[in-house]
């Protein structure tokens, strides 16, 4: 029994229900039959409705759900079969190939894996670099610890050196250059000073050696320091100290040789 099918009968009202459909009155009282027909055609009608229809809670339906129109744009919309059907066929359908379908995807994913390293402990098949080193501000990075060093990294540091070059505390024999390899020029601000020996006096170290010498020694002071003993430049007179011997400690040049033994000389000759 549907809804139009339900018979009221009225006195003297008319209406129209919302499907449009209409009830004309009666136009006279209502006897006994038709006030008993009408409450229970509306019962019926009740029942009906109940036995028809799905509870919201959870529905049991007994027959196959159809949609007015195949899809639909709400996360709730009850789509059909068609609907599905028009969305799965093209990807059912498809030829698994090394274009297409799961053998392009899984050889995608064969290729990702293969080319990239692992976050955990990447192993690197060839030199990591920096897309565009020039563009990086290499000054920011020491505060970086886990930043990547690049090449360019490592020689703006080495050619801006701000802290002291001094070899491992356990390395004993660790040279500057060596005697095939040798740096070309060595241009110092302050001092060229030997390390200090165990009494920290200094004093074992040597400027060249027998069979590598200097050629030329260039001095711009007046003083050479010998040990204890002092040689002076004064204004292009070399001066000699006191108590200078030749050849050995015994032949000793007099304080007055100038004055006597050279005066003589000369004046025998004039």
């Amino acid at each position: 029994m549907s809804a139009t099918n339900i018979t009221i009968v009225t006195k003297s009202t008319s209406f129209t229900f919302s499907d449009n459909s209409t009830h004309t009155a009666k136009g006279s009282a209502l006897n006994v039959l038709e006030l008993d027909t009408n409450f229970l055609n509306i019962k019926q009608g009740l029942i009906t409705l109940e036995s028809n229809s799905a509870t919201l809670a959870s529905p049991a339906l007994t027959g196959t759900p159809t949609a007015p129109n195949p899809g639909g744009s709400g996360t709730s919309q009850i789509t059909t079969v068609d609907a599905v059907n028009n969305l799965v066929t093209p990807i059912s359908t498809l030829t698994s190939s090394a274009t297409q379908g799961n053998v392009a995807l899984a050889s995608s994913i064969a290729s990702l894996t293969a080319t990239k390293a692992n976050l955990a402990g990447p192993q690197f098949t060839a030199a990591p670099q920096l897309a565009t080193a020039a563009n990086y501000n290499f000054s920011t990075w020491v505060g970086n610890p886990t930043y990547l060093a690049s090449v360019t990294f490592v020689a703006d540091k080495l050619e801006n050196i701000t802290a002291t070059i001094k070899p491992s505390s356990t390395a004993t024999n660790a040279d500057l250059g060596t005697a095939t390899n040798a740096f070309r020029n060595i241009y110092v601000y302050g001092n060229i000073l030997p390390r200090d020996d165990a009494q920290g006096s200094g004093g074992t170290s040597d400027l060249g050696g027998p069979s590598k010498r200097f050629r030329d020694l260039y001095l711009k002071g007046t003083t050479i320091n010998l040990g204890d003993t002092q040689l002076r430049d004064d204004n292009g007179t070399f001066v000699m100290p006191e108590n200078t011997a030749i050849g050995n400690v015994n032949n000793v040049i007099p304080r007055n040789i100038a004055s006597t033994t050279v005066d003589s000389a000369v004046a025998a000759i004039a």
